[in-house]
């Protein structure tokens, strides 16, 4: 009970910043859907042999540890910039690249696979984004909170 009165108050305490995470995700995600309708034919081409060429016998232990080492890559990214009051708001960017990575890919499978393209991001995708998404949201609000609560000289109550 305590926890979750913990997290509800983190939220009220920081809904600006929440709903910031989710504009600018939005935003990304906005944005990498246009990206893929101005690149030309011969990259969306050289895409599509990428994606088709890729190894579809992948291994669930080795994708699990793969997607593990790359969050974990933006787990440090958000802790080096919660270093300092002035890179702590780049956090916030980065949900915008995950929202442009997500629009982009989504986009990408839809259009050129159709139906399995469509299936594709609903069991791949969307899954991954509900989960990471809110994720990276309270990580940033933490980290600006964080270099905040540092600056005005580490008052922990803050954070």
């Amino acid at each position: 009970m305590r926890k979750q009165n913990f997290f509800l108050q983190h939220i009220e305490n920081n809904v600006f910043k929440y709903i910031l995470s989710a504009i600018l995700f939005l935003v990304g995600a906005f944005v990498g859907v246009a990206a893929l309708n101005r690149i030309d034919i011969e990259q969306c081409k050289e895409l599509v042999e990428y994606f088709s060429s890729s190894d579809k016998n992948v291994e669930f232990v080795y994708m699990f540890k793969k997607s593990t080492v790359s969050n974990l890559k933006w787990l440090g990214a958000y802790f080096i910039m919660s270093l300092s009051m002035y890179t702590s708001w780049l956090g916030m960017l980065l949900i915008g690249v995950k929202g442009f990575c997500a629009g982009f890919t989504s986009a990408f499978l839809i259009t050129n696979y159709a139906s399995k393209g469509i299936v594709y991001v609903l069991l791949a995708i969307i899954p991954q984004a509900i989960i990471t998404i809110p994720v990276y949201a309270f990580l940033s609000a933490t980290c600006v909170n964080f270099a905040t609560a540092y600056k005005k000289g580490g008052r922990r109550g803050e954070i």
